[in-house]
């Protein structure tokens, strides 16, 4: 346990990886849980509402760190996702179960481009490519598993159980972040306002490809995501 917490990297690894498979096993049962609420027909607009608030909660994101440090930030954000998460498990009403979803998918957020911070300061220049690798693979073999996952504890918990396994994921994600990080020197945390955001794209070929290619990338995603799990659950 000790050479595991030793390396920041591993323990950066697992965090991720339990994150993952919260993320993972909620992504293909969250939009037909919401039509149960709003109707199918409203689900892209609470999609879309939460998307614009997580825009600009992670564009304010570097005020908080540079204020509050990124240790107890995403330790906090955990929490308070676990907290959600829960919440969502209990749900029964339509304000409680929207509300509690926004902020989840808000939170959600916040914590993938958190742990993204964590792993670019103890990543260097000669390392970066793998590092990342070895982060996307960890995540990935999540992303693997949990479908399956899904399906199982769907068809004996429900939607409530899914909600449940997922707040105990966040319980280890928890614990990593507040043990292994917190004496966690933070850089400096730069603000980037959406102008600058869309000058620096625009302003290399290079990287309006790979922005280009990671918003159809993206597009597709939610479209599998968000719809495709209605249109299986209704056929």
């Amino acid at each position: 346990m000790k050479a595991f917490f030793a390396n920041p990297k591993t323990a950066i690894y697992a965090a991720g990886f339990f994150f993952s498979v919260q993320l993972a096993i909620t992504a293909y049962v969250n939009s037909s849980f919401i039509a149960g609420f709003v109707g199918e027909s409203r689900v892209g607009l609470v999609y879309s509402v939460a998307s614009v608030i997580g825009i600009i909660a992670v564009l304010e994101l570097p005020k908080v760190l540079r204020r509050f440090g990124l240790h107890p930030s995403l330790f906090s954000l955990c929490v308070a996702n676990a907290l959600l998460t829960l919440g969502l498990s209990q749900a029964a009403q339509v304000p409680t179960a929207i509300s509690f979803f926004v902020l989840w998918l808000v939170s959600n957020s916040l914590i993938i481009v958190s742990i993204d911070a964590l792993l670019e300061d103890f990543s260097d220049a000669r390392t970066t490519g793998s590092t990342r690798g070895s982060y996307l693979a960890v995540i990935n073999i999540a992303w693997l598993l949990s479908p399956i996952l899904s399906g199982l504890l769907f068809d004996q918990l429900g939607y409530n159980g899914i909600y449940f396994v997922g707040m105990l994921l966040m319980i280890p994600t928890s614990i990593i972040v507040l043990v292994r990080f917190k004496h966690f020197h933070d850089p400096q945390y730069p603000d980037t306002s959406i102008r600058q955001t869309i000058v620096q794209i625009f302003s290399d070929k290079n990287r309006i490809r790979v922005f280009a290619a990671n918003f159809l990338l993206q597009s597709f995603y939610a479209i599998m995501v968000i719809y495709t799990p209605i249109y299986l659950h209704t056929d």
